[in-house]
């Protein structure tokens, strides 16, 4: 039996939270001026929503000690939620 342990890098758990921190601060300074307060609050209620399950996915990889490279997806999600609530919140207005 093979009893090295296994070589495969862990997930980059300060990659995610920097991406978190970076999208949570972007939404604020994109957010916060627009003069529809309503309209702000809902897209940046659906950007932290996003960046709440990513943080909450952390202890549970951390727990199950993950080797995978789905970390990846991680960094990239809370930046994509920026511009995914400007596309369906702007799209949903237009369609009313």
């Amino acid at each position: 039996m093979n009893s090295t342990p296994d070589s495969r890098p862990r997930w980059n758990y300060p990659a995610v939270i920097i991406a978190v921190v970076l999208s949570s601060a972007l939404q604020y300074i994109i957010w916060a001026g627009l003069r529809d307060e309503t309209m702000a609050v809902v897209k940046m209620a659906f950007a932290g929503g996003i960046n709440l399950l990513v943080l909450l996915r952390l202890p549970i990889a951390l727990l199950r000690r993950e080797r995978s490279r789905c970390w990846i997806l991680y960094v990239i999600l809370p930046l994509v939620a920026i511009p995914l609530a400007e596309l369906i919140f702007t799209l949903l207005v237009r369609a009313r």
